[in-house]
C-alpha cells in the first residue's frame, strides 16, 4: 500500500512540475517550472496536505489553537 508522503509526492510529481522552456521572474530559463499549488488546490493533494501536516504537528507534541497563512496561496493549506 502506498503511504500518505509517497502519494502525495506522486501527486506532485504530476500535477505541479512542467517541463518546457520557461523565463523566471529572475530573467533567468530553466527547462521547468514548479507550481505547487495545482496540488494543494486538488481534492486529494488538499487532503494529504492536510493528514500529513497534521501528524508532523502532533510528532512535534504541538497542540495549536488556530491555523492561518498567508491569503490565496497558503489558503488550501490551512483549510487542510
Amino acid at each position: 500500500m502506498t503511504s500518505d508522503l509517497d502519494r502525495l509526492v506522486a501527486l506532485l510529481r504530476s500535477r505541479s512540475v512542467t517541463r518546457g522552456d520557461f523565463v523566471l521572474s529572475s530573467g533567468r530559463r530553466s527547462d521547468y517550472y514548479i507550481d505547487c499549488r495545482r496540488t494543494t488546490m486538488h481534492a486529494e493533494g488538499l487532503e494529504l496536505i492536510g493528514r500529513l501536516g497534521l501528524a508532523a504537528a502532533r510528532g512535534k507534541g504541538w497542540e495549536p489553537e488556530a491555523v492561518g497563512g498567508l491569503t490565496l496561496g497558503a489558503d488550501p493549506v490551512a483549510y487542510a
